[in-house]
């Protein structure tokens, strides 16, 4: 899984390096600050979205289950349907 990820971020550096070849005036909007300023944005919505999974997957957790001694059934029967007659 640690070589999907690595591909992934190859991917997307080649991918900017190639824009930078097809429009040359990307490198002058892609300085230093706005770069800093992604980055920023970027690292704040990861974590963001981080913590409302695991706060989500926490309220889960704590949920207590209302049907835990009770076995569970399907609305939908699972044995064959009859066939029809083709009278």
């Amino acid at each position: 899984m640690k070589g999907l990820k690595l591909l992934k971020w190859l991917s997307l550096g080649i991918a900017i390096w190639a824009i930078t070849l097809a429009w040359p005036e990307i490198n002058l909007i892609l300085t230093l600050p706005v770069m800093a300023g992604l980055v920023l944005a970027l690292t704040t919505i990861i974590l963001a979205y981080g913590l409302g999974y695991y706060h989500s997957r926490m309220d889960q957790s704590k949920t207590p289950c209302r049907d835990q001694g009770k076995p569970k059934h399907s609305s939908r029967p699972s044995r064959p349907v009859p066939p029809l007659s083709m009278a």
